[in-house]
């Protein structure tokens, strides 16, 4: 089973495929464009030039403040144009499948793992999503990221 994971940052998005949901696959990566539309084009045919096979389901992260239900960006400054669309519902209508976004705060590094290959040489047990939406909004507004963020996980 093939599983596409995205990252969409301000400048740039990244798209990967797992197998097993341990090691990143095949992956790619390109400028992040100003329309929403033109963003799923090139996610959708990202994915279909990654992988042959029907995806099993999508998983990712967006920056800016998300929509209540998790379906896209609420508000951004730099993806003003991609604000109250749906990319859920997008990727979902090309795909049929069960598509998961989460802010890129709640997913940080995940990008960063594909585009170096790290995850190839230290794969790890599952890739989890663990911070709701607010508290990740939260935290990429702290001065300190990683000191906030790992005070707020031993808490848990």
């Amino acid at each position: 089973m093939t599983y596409v994971l995205f990252d969409i940052g301000g400048t740039k998005t990244r798209v990967a495929i797992t197998d097993d949901l341990k090691t990143l696959g095949a992956h790619t990566s390109f400028k992040t464009p100003v329309k929403f539309d033109e963003g799923i084009k090139k996610i959708v045919d990202a994915t279909r030039e990654l992988t042959k096979e029907k995806p099993k389901a999508f998983a990712g992260g967006i920056r800016g403040l998300l929509e209540e239900d998790k379906s896209g960006v609420h508000n951004d400054s730099v993806l003003s144009k991609w604000a109250g669309k749906s990319l859920v519902a997008e990727l979902q209508k090309s795909f049929k499948v069960p598509v998961f976004l989460e802010n890129d705060a709640a997913v940080a590094g995940l990008g960063e793992a594909v585009e170096s290959g790290f995850l190839h040489e230290h794969p790890v047990d599952g890739l989890l999503i663990l911070e709701p939406h607010h508290f990740a909004a939260q935290l990429a507004l702290a001065p300190d990221l990683r000191v906030v963020r790992a005070r707020a996980r031993a808490e848990l």
